[in-house]
């Protein structure tokens, strides 16, 4: 009889053990938690040279709301971009920059961070960087207006270097000495990890399950269509505030949309402002 009883007290111990640890696996602490992410462009493999800029496209999705997402190349933190939202995104696409400057193989890894602080696990592309020799060679930006002096015969210019960088010598002619340069135009001064449009349009991508568009920048303003989740909108226009933004998307059909809803791919306070 004791021994009987020995034999059930083991067994109820037993399913009690096998019960608390199947509630441990049911914790909403779990890996199923975890935010999850993956780099959308480029593609691995992919062969870019040095000098020029890398957009890296990287989509997290989570349970809990995205906070941020960082980029490391060969290991070396490079960016960390956080949500625009206040409290985070379920879903947060973003397009961060990097700029190789020697050729060799790299590794471009993301990490992405819920507001919890729990780490996604890695996503990673390989790609293959040239050296300046073997990429196609980029048209040189348009920097200054061309001068030209006369100077008498027999002098040598001379050139400030904060004036310029000789273009061009003429012919000596009989009697002057024609020198052609550039005068520099002050570039304008990007946002640190958002790029200056000059464009008629700025490209984005919606960060929320659903958008609303509407007839005009305002809630009061009837629905006409609708976003979904990572869906690409194109905008033209926006308010004075640039808290709502004119975009076109499927099918030519136009609306205005809230701007802080969608992960824009340049500044869009260079757009112009229009009416409804």
């Amino acid at each position: 009889m004791s021994r009987s009883r020995s034999l059930a007290a083991l067994t109820i111990a037993m399913a009690a053990l096998l019960t608390l640890a199947a509630c441990n696996n049911l914790s909403p602490q779990g890996a199923d938690a975890a935010p999850r992410v993956s780099i959308t462009e480029p593609a691995s493999g992919e062969t870019v040279p040095t000098g020029q800029e890398v957009r890296v496209r990287s989509v997290a999705l989570g349970e809990v709301p995205i906070e941020r997402i960082d980029m490391y190349v060969n290991n070396e933190l490079i960016r960390s971009d956080s949500s625009p939202i206040e409290g985070g995104q379920y879903t947060f696409s973003v397009v961060q920059q990097w700029v190789p400057i020697q050729p060799g193989e790299v590794q471009i890894k993301v990490i992405a961070y819920n507001t919890e602080g729990t780490p996604s696990q890695p996503a990673g592309v390989v790609l293959n960087v040239v050296g300046e020799g073997m990429a196609t060679p980029q048209p040189a930006p348009d920097v200054g207006i061309a001068v030209t002096g006369t100077l008498p015969a027999g002098e040598t210019p001379v050139l400030p270097v904060s004036q310029g960088t000789p273009a061009a010598v003429g012919s000596p002619q009989p009697n002057a000495t024609t020198v052609e340069v550039f005068t520099p135009i002050p570039l304008p001064t990007a946002t640190p990890g958002l790029a200056v449009s000059t464009a008629s349009a700025v490209t984005g991508t919606v960060a929320v399950g659903a958008l609303n568009v509407r007839s005009g920048p305002g809630e009061t303003y009837p629905v006409v269509g609708s976003l979904r989740n990572l869906q690409v909108v194109s905008a033209t226009g926006r308010n004075e505030e640039t808290t709502w933004v004119l975009v076109s998307y499927e099918a030519n059909r136009t609306g205005w949309v809230a701007s802080r809803f969608v992960t824009w791919e340049a500044r869009i306070d260079q757009l112009p402002v229009v009416q409804p």
